[in-house]
């Protein structure tokens, strides 16, 4: 698995990216769901596997004061992901400038970046006051440059 610390990092000639987005503080079956559903779109379009994710955790960044405790350190989760032979891990830093994105500068990013379609939770808010929503992905997937699949709730169980 490759590390990048940037989307605009440039790349070799690679054809372009399936990529799943999130905090992922930890592994959970949700997220193991996500990631699944990403490398198997992946290997359907002929691209690579690649998760985007944060430090800190937006959770830690919105409360610097009183940080939640994390389920895994960053070395941790690089370690479980080995697991899920994943081809890319971007961990991008969360920053004021990050969080300020409207949904559309977020999704250029994506698009940029060689992103050609994006796998996510129903749950997923990014950008400016977390417009950049399942919901508005969904409806402006032709706009954004690439496909979306919202993922919807796993259950285990009852939960």
């Amino acid at each position: 698995m490759e590390l990048i610390r940037s989307l605009a990092t440039p790349r070799r000639a690679d054809p372009g990216f399936v990529a799943t987005i999130g905090g992922f503080d930890g592994i959970h079956v949700g997220h193991r769901a996500l990631l699944d559903r990403t490398q198997a779109r992946a290997a359907a379009l002929g691209l690579r596997s690649l998760m985007v994710t944060f430090e800190p955790t937006p959770r830690e960044f919105f409360a610097r004061d009183n940080p939640p405790a994390r389920l895994t350190t960053l070395r941790e989760r690089w370690r479980l992901l080995q697991r899920q032979r994943l081809d890319v891990l971007c961990v991008l830093r969360f920053t004021a400038a990050l969080r300020a994105l409207p949904a559309v500068a977020f999704a250029a990013l994506l698009r940029d970046a060689g992103v050609r379609a994006i796998v996510i939770g129903h749950d997923f808010r990014a950008g400016r006051s977390g417009e950049a929503t399942a919901d508005w992905f969904a409806a402006n997937a032709a706009g954004c440059g690439f496909e979306v699949e919202v993922v919807p709730p796993v259950c285990v169980g009852e939960e």
